[in-house]
């Protein structure tokens, strides 16, 4: 399982999900009643490496059975991050209502209890919203997981927090916001070594500055505030291992306000 973990970490979604069911094809030739914590594990982790490589019908069984085995051991940690991950799964596919459902079902579980899951899957439910143009609820469902994540201090979901609130001041049309908050995000990737999470935050930041150098001339706010802005994130970006087609952008974009 350790190889299958490490692959993850760094995104390399079939090596990782190789290892882990190889692990899995071990576990279940012990006893079925001493490896239910780590037929739990494993089933999660494959649930998740599944989803996140768009292999959603693979996936569901996993995720239904690392939630059933999550109940048999009470652990309502894991059955959260079950459910977190059948409400992503139905997200990805463009089912709102049962995402939304399975986000409730998650919450229910730990029954109040402020924890990085619950974070994750408030999240959720604000990418739900934006989809269905309801921005005020995804605002408020994204400023209760930032709270969530601030309090207990978890990179991961602060950064989707601000790639979220970037998100969604950028579909308001404010691109300033958008950009100091998808910057947030990628200097919370970039503390913790998550190069996927840069990598998007890359080209969340490229969108709208891509845009920027045509529209700062027409707007005396835009144009006093971009040159200064730019900068910041161009430096930021720089000292990121990321390289990308986005970075073509950022250095075009400040070029063209010199």
């Amino acid at each position: 399982m350790r190889a299958g973990a490490r692959a993850h970490k760094l995104y390399a979604l079939q090596e990782a999900t190789e290892h882990y069911q190889e692990a899995l094809r071990r576990i279940e030739k012990g006893p079925a009643d001493q490896t239910v914590e780590q037929r739990q594990i494993v089933h999660a982790a494959l649930g998740e490496l599944l989803t996140i490589a768009s292999q959603y019908e693979q996936a569901v069984p996993h995720l239904d059975q690392a939630l059933a085995l999550a109940s048999a051991r009470d652990d309502a940690d894991a059955q959260a991050h079950a459910c977190r991950w059948l409400a992503r799964l139905h997200e990805l596919r463009g089912e709102y209502a049962p995402a939304l459902d399975w986000v409730e079902r998650g919450l229910a579980v730990l029954a109040g209890r402020e924890t990085s899951e619950a974070a994750e899957m408030l999240l959720i439910s604000g990418l739900v919203y934006t989809r269905q143009g309801e921005y005020d609820n995804a605002l408020a469902y994204c400023t209760r997981a930032l709270h969530i994540a601030e309090k207990l201090n978890v990179a991961p979901a602060l950064a989707r927090a601000h790639n979220m609130l970037g998100h969604i001041a950028r579909l308001h049309g404010d691109r300033i916001a958008a950009i100091e908050q998808f910057r947030r995000a990628f200097d919370l990737h970039q503390r913790t070594g998550d190069l996927h999470g840069q990598a998007t935050m890359y080209n969340q930041i490229a969108m709208p500055i891509s845009t920027w150098a045509n529209g700062a001339r027409r707007n005396k706010t835009m144009s006093t505030r971009a040159p200064s802005l730019i900068k910041s994130v161009t430096c930021t970006i720089a000292q990121s291992p990321i390289t990308t087609w986005a970075g073509f952008c950022v250095t075009k974009a400040a070029r063209a306000k010199r």
